[in-house]
Protein backbone atom coordinates (compact mmCIF):
# COMPACT_ATOMS: atom_id res chain seq x y z
CA UNK A 1 0.00 0.00 0.00
CA UNK A 2 1.25 3.68 -0.64
CA UNK A 3 1.86 5.90 1.85
CA UNK A 4 -0.78 8.43 0.31
CA UNK A 5 0.61 11.31 1.17
CA UNK A 6 -0.20 13.01 -2.71
CA UNK A 7 -4.01 11.20 -2.03
CA UNK A 8 -5.80 8.38 -0.83
CA UNK A 9 -3.71 5.42 0.14
CA UNK A 10 -3.17 2.46 -2.84
CA UNK A 11 -2.71 -1.19 -2.80
CA UNK A 12 -0.10 -2.23 -4.88
CA UNK A 13 0.57 -5.47 -5.85
CA UNK A 14 3.95 -7.01 -5.60
CA UNK A 15 6.11 -10.22 -5.99
CA UNK A 16 8.04 -11.72 -3.16
CA UNK A 17 10.85 -11.47 -6.07
CA UNK A 18 10.05 -7.73 -6.78
CA UNK A 19 10.06 -7.26 -3.21
CA UNK A 20 13.44 -8.39 -2.59
CA UNK A 21 14.97 -6.23 -5.22
CA UNK A 22 13.00 -3.45 -3.52
CA UNK A 23 14.76 -4.30 -0.23
CA UNK A 24 18.18 -4.42 -1.92
CA UNK A 25 17.60 -0.83 -3.19
CA UNK A 26 16.05 0.38 -0.32
CA UNK A 27 19.68 -0.71 1.51
CA UNK A 28 21.59 0.62 -0.74
CA UNK A 29 20.27 4.21 0.04
CA UNK A 30 19.12 4.31 3.33
CA UNK A 31 22.11 1.93 4.46
CA UNK A 32 20.15 -0.06 7.69
CA UNK A 33 22.77 -0.73 10.64
CA UNK A 34 21.82 -2.13 13.86
CA UNK A 35 23.65 0.55 15.90
CA UNK A 36 21.14 3.23 14.79
CA UNK A 37 17.79 3.71 16.77
CA UNK A 38 15.12 4.81 14.08
CA UNK A 39 11.79 6.48 14.97
CA UNK A 40 9.97 5.51 11.51
CA UNK A 41 6.25 6.57 10.59
CA UNK A 42 6.55 4.46 7.29
CA UNK A 43 5.66 0.58 7.60
CA UNK A 44 7.38 -0.57 4.45
CA UNK A 45 10.99 0.69 5.89
CA UNK A 46 9.54 -1.08 9.72
CA UNK A 47 9.98 -4.43 7.76
CA UNK A 48 13.16 -3.42 6.09
CA UNK A 49 14.64 -2.13 9.03
CA UNK A 50 13.52 -5.94 11.27
CA UNK A 51 15.03 -7.52 8.32
CA UNK A 52 18.37 -5.53 8.98
CA UNK A 53 18.13 -6.23 12.99
CA UNK A 54 17.82 -2.65 13.15
CA UNK A 55 15.78 -1.46 15.99
CA UNK A 56 12.55 0.70 15.02
CA UNK A 57 10.54 2.66 17.67
CA UNK A 58 6.90 2.68 16.30
CA UNK A 59 4.50 5.50 16.52
CA UNK A 60 1.16 6.46 15.28
CA UNK A 61 -0.70 9.58 13.70
CA UNK A 62 -3.59 9.14 16.23
CA UNK A 63 -5.30 12.16 18.06
CA UNK A 64 -2.59 13.36 20.87
CA UNK A 65 0.44 12.05 19.17
CA UNK A 66 2.06 15.13 18.65
CA UNK A 67 5.35 16.48 16.77
CA UNK A 68 6.40 17.97 20.66
CA UNK A 69 5.17 14.75 21.92
CA UNK A 70 7.47 12.75 19.49
CA UNK A 71 10.55 15.04 19.81
CA UNK A 72 10.49 14.24 23.68
CA UNK A 73 10.03 10.70 22.96
CA UNK A 74 12.58 10.33 20.30
CA UNK A 75 15.32 12.11 22.93
CA UNK A 76 14.49 10.10 26.16
CA UNK A 77 14.86 7.14 23.48
CA UNK A 78 18.06 8.46 21.85
CA UNK A 79 16.28 8.23 18.65
CA UNK A 80 19.30 8.40 16.06
CA UNK A 81 17.53 8.04 12.59
CA UNK A 82 13.86 9.13 11.50
CA UNK A 83 11.89 7.90 8.60
CA UNK A 84 8.50 9.87 7.79
CA UNK A 85 6.52 11.59 5.31
CA UNK A 86 7.24 15.49 4.58
CA UNK A 87 4.75 16.78 6.40
CA UNK A 88 5.76 15.14 9.34
CA UNK A 89 9.42 15.82 9.27
CA UNK A 90 8.75 19.70 8.26
CA UNK A 91 6.23 19.08 11.67
CA UNK A 92 9.24 18.50 13.54
CA UNK A 93 11.50 20.77 12.14
CA UNK A 94 8.66 23.71 12.65
CA UNK A 95 8.53 23.26 16.40
CA UNK A 96 12.70 22.97 16.88
CA UNK A 97 12.55 26.03 14.60
CA UNK A 98 10.15 27.71 17.59
CA UNK A 99 12.03 26.85 20.17
CA UNK A 100 14.79 27.54 18.87
CA UNK A 101 16.67 24.21 19.22
CA UNK A 102 18.64 21.89 17.31
CA UNK A 103 18.97 17.74 17.28
CA UNK A 104 22.35 16.98 16.65
CA UNK A 105 22.29 13.08 17.78
CA UNK A 106 19.89 12.49 14.48
CA UNK A 107 22.35 11.07 12.66
CA UNK A 108 19.96 10.09 9.64
CA UNK A 109 16.85 11.86 8.32
CA UNK A 110 14.71 9.90 5.69
CA UNK A 111 11.77 11.29 3.83
CA UNK A 112 10.00 11.15 0.71
CA UNK A 113 7.07 10.46 -1.11
CA UNK A 114 5.66 13.60 -1.78
CA UNK A 115 7.07 16.50 -3.42
CA UNK A 116 9.86 18.33 -1.46
CA UNK A 117 11.07 21.64 -2.41
CA UNK A 118 14.92 21.48 -2.43
CA UNK A 119 15.26 24.88 -0.58
CA UNK A 120 13.16 23.08 2.79
CA UNK A 121 16.30 20.81 3.10
CA UNK A 122 18.63 24.00 4.30
CA UNK A 123 15.88 24.44 6.95
CA UNK A 124 16.11 20.62 7.57
CA UNK A 125 19.78 20.44 8.14
CA UNK A 126 19.96 23.45 10.39
CA UNK A 127 17.50 21.87 12.75
CA UNK A 128 19.31 18.41 12.18
CA UNK A 129 22.60 19.61 11.58
CA UNK A 130 24.35 16.22 11.89
CA UNK A 131 21.76 14.40 10.09
CA UNK A 132 22.88 13.28 6.41
CA UNK A 133 19.62 13.73 4.97
CA UNK A 134 18.02 11.73 2.15
CA UNK A 135 14.96 12.11 -0.23
CA UNK A 136 13.85 8.72 -0.96
CA UNK A 137 10.69 8.09 -3.40
CA UNK A 138 9.90 4.41 -4.13
CA UNK A 139 7.38 1.61 -5.59
CA UNK A 140 4.95 3.52 -6.71
CA UNK A 141 6.58 6.57 -7.34
CA UNK A 142 10.04 4.92 -9.31
CA UNK A 143 10.90 1.20 -9.59
CA UNK A 144 12.46 0.75 -7.64
CA UNK A 145 13.65 3.87 -5.82
CA UNK A 146 14.95 7.18 -7.11
CA UNK A 147 16.96 9.42 -4.34
CA UNK A 148 18.26 12.96 -3.40
CA UNK A 149 21.08 13.05 -0.47
CA UNK A 150 22.20 16.87 0.60
CA UNK A 151 25.09 16.42 3.38
CA UNK A 152 25.42 20.04 3.81
CA UNK A 153 23.42 23.39 4.66
CA UNK A 154 25.73 25.05 2.70
CA UNK A 155 25.80 22.80 -0.09
CA UNK A 156 24.57 23.92 -4.14
CA UNK A 157 20.90 22.80 -5.03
Amino acid sequence: MTTGTTGTPKIIVRSYELLSHISSAVDSVVRPSPQELELCMLPQFVLNNTLNGMSTVLCSRSPGVTAARLLKSSIREQVTRITSGPGFIFELENRLKKRNERLPGIRTLITGGAPVRLARLRGLKERFPSAAIRLVYGSSEAQPIATYAISSADESI
